[in-house]
């Protein structure tokens, strides 16, 4: 039986946990925390890398996700460390580790394969955009 919610705001927070994931990797002695992202997030971890295509999306697109996606670190929160401060630390972490994570993150999305075409995609996707956008300029440029 489903349990009725009178509070129509109740009811939409509700649904921001279903299918909800998290994973806990660890990485050498550290265990860090990941968890699957809201469609804002996801959002912004895409639109911070609009232009940009092939290779850079793709590791871009990595940080970005990785920013959101880590939720802690050896059972300690990050939810009241600094957006900014964050993402300047975790950009000194090596390659191999953001990989490791965002490989580990696609895993739990359960849909590793999809979710690995429409970053792909989404790389290509850019390139012409970006042609595009270059074909327009230099059309602008020749008025």
């Amino acid at each position: 039986m489903v349990k009725k919610i009178e509070d129509p705001i109740v009811a939409l927070n509700s649904i921001a946990e279903l299918k909800a994931r998290s994973k806990e990797v660890t990485v050498e002695n550290r265990i860090i925390t990941i968890k699957t992202l809201g469609a804002r997030d996801e959002t912004d971890s895409f639109v911070e890398c609009m232009k940009l295509w092939g290779q850079a999306m793709i590791y871009k697109h990595k940080l970005e996700t990785m920013y959101r996606a880590i939720t802690h670190i050896d059972g300690i929160s990050l939810e009241k460390v600094d957006f900014t401060e964050k993402k300047m630390i975790i950009d000194t972490w090596k390659q191999e580790i953001i990989d490791q994570l965002y490989n580990e993150y696609a895993i739990l999305l359960g849909i590793a394969e999809e979710f690995f075409e429409k970053i792909k995609f989404t790389a290509e996707t850019n390139v012409i955009g970006a042609k595009d956008e270059m074909n327009e300029n230099k059309d602008d440029k020749n008025e």
